[in-house]
């Protein structure tokens, strides 16, 4: 439908690549050093944390940068702003999201003051038998929550139409 195509065209997304540095120990923490840095460099623009529920020595670092930073570019920043000194990664993983084919964007930029009313109710609304989720389908504008929130919409629609 028009409406469905111009949200389409018209929403801003912003592309990254993801970073997953895997690591043999949580050497950050040994340091007393929080691990939550924001270099703001093209190869590492913020790091965090994940899976600290898992119980264990090893961790799991994400981060994301600039659309094809590679493995070294990414490890080489990492060591570059790092404020500690034992840096124990072992693998770096890198996901290129703009080079798939039905998910080529990252996150859904936010709407500005008083452009969301031309983009919501359509942007959720599903076109036929296609519906839309994603992080960048929610009124939360990034990250997994936004993403599961909208599968549940999603879900819900699909069973309510059965």
């Amino acid at each position: 439908p028009e409406a469905k195509a111009w949200v389409m065209q018209n929403v801003s997304y912003g592309m990254q690549t993801r970073v997953v540095f895997q690591c043999r120990s949580r050497f950050w923490k040994q340091e007393g050093l929080s691990i939550n840095i924001s270099p703001g460099h093209s190869a590492l623009y913020n790091v965090w944390e994940c899976a600290t529920e898992i119980a264990g020595n090893r961790g799991i670092l994400m981060a994301s940068a600039q659309p094809g930073t590679t493995r070294p570019q990414a490890m080489e920043a990492f060591r570059a702003h790092y404020p500690g000194k034992a840096i124990d990664i072992e693998h770096v993983f890198i996901k290129d999201w703009f080079r798939e084919a039905w998910s080529p964007v990252c996150e859904r930029h936010e709407f500005q003051v008083g452009q969301l009313a031309k983009f919501w109710p359509n942007i959720i609304q599903p076109a036929g038998r296609i519906h839309f989720a994603g992080s960048g389908i929610d009124n939360n504008h990034h990250g997994m929550e936004a993403a599961t929130r909208s599968a549940h919409r999603v879900a819900r629609q699909i069973d309510e139409a059965s």
